[in-house]
């Protein structure tokens, strides 16, 4: 725990220096030999992974709330989850378009997308 200058405490699950986008050694700081066209790279490349496993996340997501918005008894609690659902179908088809996936990762990608999008279809959502 820390305290911050306003007197407000502050947690961290992580340690000093820890580079959440990639389980390697880099702290953010070029390695010897690198030049910064390098590492420009590989951020890009641990940006990219970060982003994919991101985006399959947020479907698994909307695929979740699709699927209690289809068991919900109450118009209300069908009406909430379908947008929660559509909002993640929207977050990954936006955020899609900006990654370079590795090999297979988008066509995976785009299937799941797809029938989650067919979900929502079902729920009467003006897709």
């Amino acid at each position: 725990m820390t305290t911050n200058p306003d007197g407000c405490h502050s947690y961290s699950i992580m340690g000093p220096g820890t580079n959440i986008l990639s389980n390697s050694a880099s702290n953010g700081h070029l390695r010897p030999g690198d030049t910064p066209a390098m590492d420009a790279l590989r951020f890009r490349h641990e940006m990219d992974a970060a982003m994919s496993r991101f985006l399959a996340v947020e479907v698994e997501v909307g695929h979740a709330f699709a699927k209690a918005a289809t068991d919900a008894r109450w118009t209300r609690e069908v009406l909430h989850n379908r947008r929660l659902a559509r909002r993640a179908y929207d977050t990954a088809t936006r955020l899609m378009r900006q990654v370079r996936f590795a090999e297979g990762e988008a066509q995976t990608l785009a299937r799941r997308l797809e029938n989650l999008r067919l979900s929502l279809s079902k729920l009467g959502d003006p897709l």
